[in-house]
């Protein structure tokens, strides 16, 4: 009886083990912001802040059709740490050793519209800031640009030329 109750004990930890490693690795992990700029900078990665409001449809169709889209999720997940801001919350969030609301944050990014992304470097720096939805199509050359470290060396339309080159 012992040996039957271990045994249904052992299979119940790894069948939780297994499903949570399997549900880990099929979605991008979204950051909260502080942690966010901490991870980035230990792991040289680039940060990318999605601003939403609860309220806002564009805002909704953006999650639903481009961040949660499998090529997107994984761009992201390869060069960037994720966070989220959400206007519509007057959570506190960690920026540069402060406490702030999350609304606050947005402020400071001078966002006026929704959605926003903005691209960061984990010393805060703001490498982009980019207003409205962005297809999936739209959104990927982005991502490789700056997290290819391509915007570095050229402006956003040099890039795009050389890669319509490099597809003929």
């Amino acid at each position: 009886m012992k040996t039957i109750l271990l045994s249904v004990t052992i299979l119940l930890i790894l069948t939780t083990v297994v499903a949570d490693t399997l549900a880990s690795g099929d979605e991008l992990v979204w950051h909260p912001f502080g942690k966010a700029i901490a991870k980035a900078k230990t792991e040289k990665k680039h940060v990318y802040v999605y601003i939403y409001t609860n309220s806002c449809g564009w805002c909704k169709k953006f999650w639903g059709q481009t961040l949660t889209n499998d090529d997107i999720e994984s761009e992201l997940d390869g060069s960037f740490i994720a966070t989220k801001i959400n206007m519509s919350s007057s959570q506190k969030v960690e920026f540069n050793g402060e406490m702030v609301a999350e609304r606050q944050l947005g402020a400071m990014f001078a966002v006026r519209g929704y959605p926003h992304s903005v691209f960061m470097t984990g010393d805060n720096e703001v490498i982009a800031k980019i207003p409205g939805y962005l297809p999936p199509e739209k959104f990927s050359p982005v991502l490789k640009f700056i997290g290819g470290g391509w915007y570095k060396d050229m402006n956003f339309q040099e890039f795009q030329q050389s890669e319509n080159k490099l597809k003929k």
